[in-house]
């Protein structure tokens, strides 16, 4: 929920499926309809979930992975079913020893001092990517080349996160919840996580460069 699933959502909607890569999907809504319709959507006995909260309680995550660990027991059986589940979590939560506890194929454990909204480049956003074939190397690359154009050495008016909030200010009348697809309508999403435009620093021919 939250600042652990928006950046590989808004990565899943700019992307989509990668060839040969697992389909990436994301839930982040307690809706029973939405539950269902992924549910119906899944090949269980071939899924993998990624069990992501920062506390290891928020009670959303938990209970969609009580809920699915037990259909998976069901399907493959209760032997096999942690097999199927990866854990993101702070180290020392509930989530972590629970995971531990259980086997699940792999336990990440995340600098506890990043907030759930600052995680995008954190294990919650690219253990995802990941898994989803997305070009982790350039997005850190991308990130890398952005933080250093920010440096606190760089002239104000030389760095592109002054002007490009300044644009945003500038244009918010009117246009704020449209602003990323007037941009570039494939990476409207990031309209719902503003810094991730930033961080990847988009330019004028497209994505990471390409046309």
């Amino acid at each position: 929920m939250g600042g652990s699933s928006l950046a590989p959502d808004i990565l899943r909607e700019t992307f989509g499926k990668t060839p040969g890569y697992p389909q990436l999907h994301v839930l982040d809504s307690t809706d029973p309809q939405q539950i269902k319709a992924l549910d119906e959507t899944l090949d269980i006995a071939k899924s993998l979930f990624i069990v992501a909260s920062k506390s290891g309680t928020t009670t959303e995550p938990d209970a969609f992975f009580r809920y699915f660990f037990l259909r998976v027991q069901q399907t493959v059986g209760a032997s096999n079913a942690a097999d199927h589940f990866v854990a993101i979590t702070d180290p020392g939560t509930k989530l972590e020893q629970e995971a531990k506890d259980d086997k699940f194929l792999r336990v990440f454990t995340n600098d506890p001092n990043i907030g759930g909204r600052y995680s995008a480049l954190s294990y919650f956003g690219m253990v995802p990517a990941a898994l989803a074939g997305y070009d982790v190397t350039a997005i850190l690359d991308r990130a890398i080349n952005a933080m250093h154009a920010n440096a606190r050495t760089v002239p104000a008016q030389d760095a592109p996160g002054v002007r490009f909030g300044a644009a945003i200010g500038a244009l918010a009348v009117g246009l704020a919840d449209n602003f990323g697809k007037a941009l570039f309508p494939e990476i409207s999403y990031f309209t719902l996580y503003a810094p991730m435009v930033l961080i990847l620093a988009i330019k004028p021919t497209g994505l990471f460069g390409r046309e």
